[in-house]
């Protein structure tokens, strides 16, 4: 595997959840890779796993206590990167109004 390594067939990757409760009450999780870690990167993998459209997903860092309540205020960027394993509450907008 060394060898393979060192000849660029296979890369390692850093992988790592991501909490995601709706604000339905449903509760997921999603593994992203730690170099595709910008919230774009976690909608379209919030996408792929559970078919809600990234256009239509609004995500808010919550904090450490996990609860919906303590919810930052105003939606992840796409550009934002996300630092490891952490929680998020998902608001679904049925209209497909993307954020900024």
């Amino acid at each position: 595997m060394q060898y393979l390594k060192l000849k660029g067939d296979i890369v390692e990757v850093e992988l790592f959840e991501v909490q995601v409760r709706s604000m339905g009450g449903s509760e997921f999780s999603v593994t992203i890779d730690g170099t595709d870690n910008k919230t774009q990167d976690l909608k379209r993998a919030i996408q792929d796993q559970e078919g809600t459209a990234v256009m239509s997903q609004q995500l808010f860092l919550l904090s450490k206590s996990g609860e919906k309540e303590d919810a930052s205020e105003t939606p992840l960027k796409n550009e934002e990167v996300i630092h490891g394993p952490c929680s998020v509450a998902l608001l679904v907008n049925d209209h497909g109004a993307s954020q900024m």
